[in-house]
């Protein structure tokens, strides 16, 4: 029996997938333009020869009595991947807009992940939210002239999909131009809406792959063929949209800083409230790795910009002397005291000072110093916080002595603005950082 049969080789790079590897209805190979290439011989069958994206590839044409047909040509095959994939579009993106910190912005051009490799760039959504990106395709060949000009394209969990939920309806109709190849990225930008959502947590996770499938390519019905895996990325989802002093506005070095946001979705993972956020946040990041010296304003400015950043309104609080410990007017505030309490990264005992700074978010007064919250207001905070002040009884020559602290603000060296300071919402400073 002659097994000889006519083969057409076609080459197919690695990352590609070909229209022909399985699901293609007879009805394809009765197209004029592929009869063309041979005499049938009876009913033929055919069948593929190797595997895709790893290896060349065989077509074997044979008829049902395993008899050569005669006349064989080299037969063109086209094979389609996704190259390119942008979550954060631009203007009316449910993506988090991020740079890299202030003077360091990313660059999407070409997307958060290229076919090509390379770093890819971080990506972030509010958590539990339906989320949309773009994707880009190409034709290999990439001279091969409407090979395939329309197909449906479609993303699926590839192992771990990471932090983005898909859903089943997951897809968009693809046109290609003429002769899209590689080099030109095949496609336009396509949309993708996701019927799933983004995790509904605090999370950073990395790894996660999609599956891309195609359909339906030109006129042909076909069921689900794969092509390329995308990914891995890297995906952070935080609680809700970042709040002042951040910024969603595209372009703006107030955007996102993702080396903050490395910390944020760390030391917070997980977490689905804004209460728990704030635990978390403080055990797991400022008592775990920070360390305070006697610098109150830039420990509880950065927890002001990292809960901020996760989408809980946050702001500060200064309670401040008026005087100092060897001068003052009568009655002015020159020294705090408060109670012994064990500072980040210190040990337990009181402390005295001319000033201190903390922070408020979720209906707690929060501080940073100290790892610590209460229930209430500011007030009821300075009230938990200290037990004495040092209160000047003569100005000149000064003389003071330390007197109890009196529940409220409105009692001696406690009235404010007239015998000490207090500042509702001090400027922010640069990050600090933790240091441990």
């Amino acid at each position: 029996m002659n097994t000889a049969a006519a083969c057409l080789p076609v080459s197919v790079q690695p990352g590609w997938s070909c229209g022909l590897s399985r699901g293609v209805p007879r009805s394809f190979f009765d197209h004029a333009d592929f009869q063309g290439q041979f005499r049938w011989c009876g009913d033929l069958s055919i069948k593929v020869v190797g595997k895709f994206a790893s290896q060349d590839v065989q077509i074997s044409a044979k008829d049902q009595n395993e008899s050569s047909c005669k006349g064989s040509k080299d037969f063109s095959v086209a094979g389609v991947k996704v190259t390119h994939i942008n979550f954060d579009y631009g203007a009316g993106a449910p993506a988090i807009h991020l740079r890299q910190d202030y003077s360091t912005a990313y660059n999407l051009t070409n997307g958060e992940w290229t076919a090509a490799g390379g770093s890819t760039i971080p990506v972030c959504y509010p958590a539990n939210r339906i989320f949309s990106f773009k994707a880009r395709f190409a034709v290999q060949p990439s001279g091969l002239t409407n090979a395939i000009y329309r197909a449906t394209m479609s993303p699926v969990a590839a192992g771990s999909s990471g932090s983005l939920c898909l859903g089943t309806n997951c897809y968009s109709t693809v046109s290609f131009p003429t002769g899209g190849g590689e080099s030109d990225g095949g496609t336009n930008w396509t949309m993708f809406s996701s019927a799933g959502t983004a995790t509904n947590c605090v999370l950073k996770m990395t790894g996660g792959q999609w599956q891309w499938q195609m359909r339906g390519f030109n006129t042909t019905v076909t069921t689900n063929v794969n092509m390329n895996v995308s990914g891995p990325y890297t995906v952070y989802t935080i609680l809700d949209t970042p709040a002042a002093p951040w910024s969603n506005a595209v372009g703006n070095t107030n955007n996102v800083w993702t080396m903050i946001l490395d910390y944020a979705c760390n030391w917070a993972s997980g977490t689905r409230t804004a209460n728990a956020a704030i635990n978390d946040i403080l055990n797991n990041g400022f008592a775990a790795h920070y360390t305070w010296n006697y610098d109150c304003n830039r420990l509880s400015s950065d927890f002001v910009r990292i809960m901020t950043l996760l989408g809980i309104p946050a702001r500060q609080h200064c309670w401040a002397s008026l005087g100092s410990p060897s001068s003052g007017a009568l009655d002015d505030m020159c020294y705090q005291r408060t109670k012994a309490f064990t500072p980040a990264g210190g040990s337990f005992g009181v402390r005295e000072w001319s000033w201190h700074q903390w922070a408020e978010c979720g209906g707690l007064q929060v501080d940073p110093s100290a790892a610590s919250f209460i229930a209430g207001s500011w007030g009821d905070y300075e009230d938990t916080l200290f037990t004495r002040y040092l209160r000047c009884t003569n100005a000149t020559p000064f003389a003071a002595t330390w007197v109890m602290n009196n529940a409220g603000q409105s009692v001696g060296c406690e009235i404010y603005p007239t015998h000490c300071i207090y500042e509702p919402n001090p400027t922010l400073y640069d990050w600090r950082g933790p240091d441990r």
